[in-house]
This record gives structure tokens, C-alpha cells and sequence, in this order.
């Protein structure tokens, strides 16, 4: 007795064969299961599939939440190969099966559904195989049930499971017990037959890869990342394998390979670009002889059925391949390139617009490359505000972000990620459309630093916030849509009820959120939607009003200080002239520090020119300095600015004068009050535009 006749007199008689159905029951989540099939054996280009331990055609053995392929069979009244014996376990299906790429058992929504699925992936005459597809008998003219024999096509490996339907029982995904999963976003009618496709690839090409000068080629192929991911061309490696001499090309296997590919240059009327993509190479991943490969998924799916080669050199089952596995271990995915053929990618420029370039495979590296694209950045000598405040008319940067996990934005077999920011002023005004393409999954996770200018933000133009919408672009045509913004951010952007913001993006996205910047919040703070997080820097600005206190944003510096003082006491925005080191800075003691003989001075440095016109100084209650200038820095040297103060007794002094472009302003201290000459105190510095 076979393996097959074994397991079904085993099933048979613990579940009652003969007897009437046993009451269907929910799967252990209390989902609706399906019932599958296996490999059980292969012969001469004939594949044995059936039922086994784990088989249960009476309420289904699998929660269709799980991804299988589908068996579909093909009758076409072929004879069956000799050598077999036929009978009621062990039947002749008188066809052809071949498996689809995996699908979620929900797909499987009908038994209409199931064959238009195999129709839509081989062709006509195809249908999704069924427990009693198995004949027997002198003309086949019996049914039987529980496996059968076909012919056998494309990638059925031995231990492979498949959803297979049975017509009398309620173990399949339309009829089973239990509830349907949350559905999964609809995938394109041609997602299926290329998945397909290249899982039928996962055979011939494994056995090609046995070649070791093939796997160097193939690495060396990933290693120049020509779209700036570590991918390559299956069509550009069969060509340079070819030119080199690496394989034979007339070898059964390699002629399979090339029939495959050149099946992706017409499906349904449209080209793809089937790739091997080997995530996390340029980070040094382990290497493995012989190779992991796998196949891309569906959207949401994690792990990845994987194949490999025994030890007799024949393709085997290799566990499941996750996110985290491939960034240790190197893993050959066969995917489709989504950059090429989706038209024109924008990327920032130095002059803050936008230019387009098309990604090839003849390209060194692609628009929006992680590490060639162009932007505008700070320049050497910008500085931001050390504060962390913003002024009127300074300039806004995004100095860094990063997706902590990028599984939360798409899969891993997807590989690199396609950021796009559209930054919004008042009254949803699209400030910003800003793209990075092919950044790296780690590069995203540990920080992507990019110093991109984003605008210069007058608040009279684009009032006190702007919203930050984060995008993952996978590929298709520009569409626009209109934002679903939440009553805090219409608010605070003055958007009007009723009124319609919207935003062109690719057709195939992730939306990653949305975020207010406020411009009196501080620079240093961190921002999230919960999927990226993101830093911002102010720099320079004119204020414009004359309201606004430059020095609030400058680093300050003294020629001595007093123990227990302190030079950023004079911009802590504290105007208070109390008496003491926790209210103001002053010069130290000693004769090198006396102002009579060496003036004293604190200096407010604003990192970039300003244009200032008034300075207020604050002093200390019964010791108020009594001799000091003002002075800027011409970029020669110091120049005194406005009426130097002499005699003074207030506890405030305002200077005015006619306004100069400074990078530097200081109070310089001759001397203070008359009974204590040796020491000047500045509580706050304090400067304007006008």
C-alpha cells in the first residue's frame, strides 16, 4: 500500500468515510479553511498529488488567511504513462496540473472564482483541481479520490501544498465553517500570471545556480545596484552569462530560464522586467552555496515560501524567508522591477524645482538614487538657528528622516522604499513636493540625512503651521486625489469647510501620514505620523516687523565670566535685573580682567548676517553698568554703533542706530557702577531689526 492509500485508509477510517459528513467547524482563529494537497511524487515528467497526514477534506485543514498556490488541471484526455497501477486512492486525472503563484485562501471566494483564476494564469480549459479528479479502471471510466497522477508542469516540488476543492464536503474556502479574513488591498489582474511566471523560474534557475562561477556573476550583477537597489536585470545577467562563457547555452535548464523570461515581455499587452533582488548585499550579507531563492509575494504577505538545492542536487523545500532573515542571510528573490517603464521620477534640484530622469538598465545610477540624487542643501557656512527658534522669513529645512519599519510600509521583497513629501502652507497651499527614490530598507530605518531646503517661510504667505503628508510610491500613472485632513489640521492650516485640498501622487502608494510643524515650536523637537519620524531646522530670516529678538537665536561668548555667572544668561529671554549669577553675566576679577584697563565684553553671534538697527541692554538692580558701547562686526574689525553710553544709572538702555548687516554684536564694558568699577553685569542683550 502506498503512501497516499496509507494516509487515506488512515483518514477514512478516523473521520468515517462512508459515513455522513461530520459537522464543519471554524479553524482555531475562527476563520474558514480550505482543504490541500501535497507532492507525494514524481515520475518521468509526471507528478503524483494527494492527501496527506495533514489532509482534511471534511472541514478543511488550512485557515485561508495563509498564502498556497492553486492546483488548476487541464483534462485533455491524454494517456495515461505506464508503469503506475490505477485504482480508487490512486487515480489517472487524464491531464496536466500546474500550480499558480501563492494566493490567500480568500481569493478562492467560489468555485467561479477559483477556475476564472486558473483561466486568467494559463488560459482557456484550465480549472481549479478537485478530490475526485483521480480515474481508474480498464477505460478510466471510474472516479476515485484522495490523489491522482498528471502531467506534470511548471514548479511542483516535492512536500509543495496546494488549495484543491471537494465537491461534497464543506472544506473549502466558499463553504467552510467560519468567518472571512479582513480583505486585502486588489491586486491587478496580471499580479497572479507574474507571480506565476517566475515561481515556474524557481526550478531551472536553482539548478543553473549550481555553477558557482554563475552565483559570482549574478552577485557581481547585484553589487552595481544600477537602479540604486541591489538588484539585476534577469534579461542584462542571461546576456552577460551568454557573452562570458559562464553557462552552456544550450544546456535543457538555461533554455527554460530564457523561455520564462521572454514570456514578461507580453502579458496581457504590457512588458516587465523580471529581476534577482538580493536585500541587504551592500550590507554583507551572509552568502550561501547553494542558494536561497523565493519568490515576491502578495501586499501584506511576510514570509516567503523558499527552495533550495539538496545535497543530490535536486530542488527542496527551504523554510519560509522573513524581513529579518534576509538581513543576515542571503536570499535570491525573483521579483518584478517596478522603476522601469513607470515614467518620469521628480526629484529636488539645487535651484529648488524639479528635473525628471528615467531609470534604465544601461544607467550608473537611477533619478533619486540613495546615494546620487542632487538637492538643495544648507551650505557650509549656513548655520541653524542654536536656539531652535524660528524668525519671520527664515529659511526651513528638513534636515533628516527615517521609517523605523519599513515592513509597516511594504514588504521586504519589495525592496527599496520611494519617499514623497508634500509640505502644505495656509489654506492647504502646496508648498513642497519633494521625491527620494531607491532608498535603502537599513538606510530608512537607521535615518535618511538629506539638509533639504524646503521654503522660506513668511507667515504672512503660509501662516504659523505647515502639514508634512508622507507617501511610499510603488509605480503607475500621477493621479490626484483629494486629502482626508482631520478638523485640528484644517484648523490650524485656515482651511474652509467644504474646501477640497488635493495632492498628485503615483496610483500605487502607501499613505505613511500626515504632521503639523508649528513655527513657534522648537527645531529640536522630533516629529512623527507614527510611520516616519522627521527633524526640521530654521535658519537665518529678517523678522520684518522689528519684533522679533535676533538674539533669542544666537550663541553667546564672553572675554572672562564671574564664577557662578554665566554669558547665556544675557539671551535666555529673561528681562528680569534682579541682583546674582542666576539672573546675569559678569566679567571676572583679577587685573587682566579690570574694565579700566581691559574692556569687558559679551558677544551675541547670530550664525548668519542680520540686519539689526536697535540693541536693549538690562543690567543689575544697584549695580548697573555705567560706561559700554555697542559695537558690530564690520568684517574687518569692530565698529561702534549708535551713541557710545557713558554715566549711565538706568536698569535699561535701548541704542538705536542706522541699520547694518552683522554677523556679530557685543556690548563692550568700560566700566561699571561707581562702587564697584571693576565689574560690569548684563542681565539681557537684546537686539532688533528696527
Amino acid at each position: 500500500m502506498n503512501v497516499v492509500r496509507r494516509v487515506a485508509a488512515l483518514v477514512a477510517l478516523t473521520l468515517g468515510l462512508s459515513a455522513p459528513a461530520l459537522p464543519a467547524h471554524a479553524g482555531a482563529n475562527g476563520l474558514k479553511s480550505g482543504m490541500t494537497w501535497t507532492v507525494t511524487g514524481q515520475q518521468d515528467g509526471y507528478v503524483h498529488i494527494g492527501a496527506d497526514a495533514q489532509t482534511n477534506p471534511y472541514s478543511g485543514d488550512t485557515e485561508i488567511d495563509h498564502y498556497l498556490p492553486v492546483l488548476c488541471l487541464q483534462v485533455d484526455g491524454r494517456a495515461a504513462p505506464a508503469g503506475i497501477e490505477y485504482d480508487f486512492y490512486n487515480g489517472w486525472a487524464q491531464g496536466a496540473v500546474r500550480a499558480t503563484a501563492a494566493v490567500r485562501g480568500d481569493a478562492l471566494r467560489s468555485t467561479d472564482a477559483a477556475d476564472a483564476l486558473c483561466v486568467r494564469t494559463f488560459g482557456a480549459g484550465w480549472r481549479l483541481a478537485e478530490f475526485h479528479d483521480g480515474r481508474y479502471g480498464d477505460d478510466f471510466s471510474s472516479g476515485g479520490g484522495w490523489s491522482f497522477w498528471a502531467a506534470a508542469g511548471g514548479n511542483l516540488l516535492p512536500g509543495s501544498r496546494f488549495w484543491v476543492a471537494i465537491n461534497d464536503q464543506p472544506a473549502n474556502p466558499w463553504d467552510s465553517e467560519g468567518a472571512w479574513p479582513d480583505p486585502l488591498p486588489t491586486g491587478t489582474q496580471n499580479d497572479l500570471i507574474l507571480r506565476t511566471d517566475l515561481s515556474e523560474m524557481v526550478n531551472p534557475l536553482l539548478r543553473v545556480s549550481a555553477s558557482t562561477s554563475f552565483q559570482n556573476l549574478v552577485r557581481t550583477a547585484v553589487g552595481r545596484m544600477f537602479d540604486g537597489d541591489t538588484n539585476a536585470l534577469l534579461t542584462d545577467v542571461i546576456a552577460e552569462a551568454e557573452a562570458t562563457g559562464t553557462v552552456d547555452p544550450n544546456a535543457p535548464d538555461w533554455l527554460a530560464v530564457k523561455d520564462i523570461v521572454a514570456r514578461f515581455q507580453n502579458i496581457d499587452g504590457q512588458a516587465y522586467q523580471p529581476q534577482i533582488f538580493i536585500p541587504n548585499y551592500e550590507e554583507g550579507v551572509i552568502t550561501g552555496n547553494p542558494v536561497t531563492m523565493a519568490v515576491q509575494g502578495t501586499d501584506g504577505q511576510t514570509a516567503l515560501p523558499a527552495y533550495t538545492l539538496d545535497g543530490s542536487g535536486q530542488v527542496a523545500e527551504h523554510a519560509p524567508v522573513d524581513e529579518a532573515y534576509t538581513e543576515t542571510y542571503e536570499v535570491w528573490l525573483l521579483t518584478i522591477n517596478d522603476g522601469l517603464g513607470n515614467g518620469d521620477a521628480e526629484t529636488a534640484t539645487a535651484a529648488g524645482t524639479t528635473s525628471t530622469a528615467k531609470t534604465s538598465s544601461t544607467a550608473s545610477t537611477a533619478a533619486g538614487d540613495d546615494s546620487a540624487r542632487t538637492e538643495t542643501v544648507m551650505g557650509i557656512q549656513s548655520v541653524c538657528n542654536p536656539t531652535g527658534l524660528r524668525n519671520d522669513q527664515g529659511m526651513e529645512f528638513l534636515t533628516q528622516f527615517k521609517i523605523g519599519s519599513p515592513g509597516s510600509v511594504e514588504s521586504f521583497w519589495q525592496g527599496a522604499l520611494e519617499v514623497r513629501l508634500i509640505v502644505l502652507g495656509k489654506g492647504g497651499v502646496e508648498i513642497k513636493n519633494a521625491y527620494w527614490g531607491k532608498i535603502l530598507r537599513k538606510t530608512a530605518k537607521r535615518g535618511k540625512v538629506v539638509n533639504m531646503f524646503l521654503t522660506t517661510w513668511d507667515r504672512a504667505q503660509f501662516g504659523d503651521y505647515l502639514a508634512y503628508k508622507w507617501v511610499e510610491e510603488d509605480s503607475g500613472p500621477k493621479i490626484e486625489i483629494t486629502l482626508s485632513l482631520k478638523a485640528e489640521i484644517k484648523l490650524k492650516l485656515n482651511i474652509t469647510a467644504g474646501q477640497e485640498v488635493k495632492i498628485t501622487i503615483e496610483a500605487k502608494n502607501d499613505d505613511m501620514g500626515i504632521g503639523l510643524v508649528g513655527f513657534g515650536e522648537s527645531t529640536y523637537i522630533p516629529y512623527s505620523t507614527g510611520t516616519v519620524e522627521w527633524n526640521v531646522c530654521s535658519m537665518g530670516g529678517t523678522g520684518g516687523t522689528g519684533v522679533d529678538n535676533y538674539a533669542r537665536q544666537a550663541t553667546v561668548a564672553a572675554s572672562s565670566t564671574f564664577p557662578g555667572y554665566a554669558p547665556e544668561r544675557v539671551n535666555d529671554g529673561s528681562a528680569d535685573t534682579s541682583l546674582g549669577g542666576g539672573y546675569s553675566w559678569a566679567n571676572s576679577y583679577g587685573d587682566e580682567n579690570y574694565p579700566g584697563l581691559q574692556p569687558q565684553w559679551v558677544q551675541l553671534d547670530f550664525g548668519v548676517n542680520r540686519t539689526v538697527g536697535r540693541a536693549v541692554v538690562y543690567t543689575s538692580q544697584g549695580y548697573p553698568i555705567r560706561d559700554f558701547d555697542i559695537q558690530i562686526w564690520n568684517g574687518f574689525g569692530w565698529e561702534t554703533v549708535g551713541t557710545p553710553v557713558r554715566g549711565n544709572t538706568a536698569l535699561s538702555v535701548t541704542v538705536t542706530f542706522p541699520q547694518r548687516s552683522t554677523r556679530l554684536i557685543r556690548v563692550l564694558g568700560y566700566s561699571g557702577p561707581t562702587h564697584q568699577q571693576g565689574y560690569v553685569r548684563v542681565n539681557e542683550f537684546e537686539v532688533y531689526a528696527s
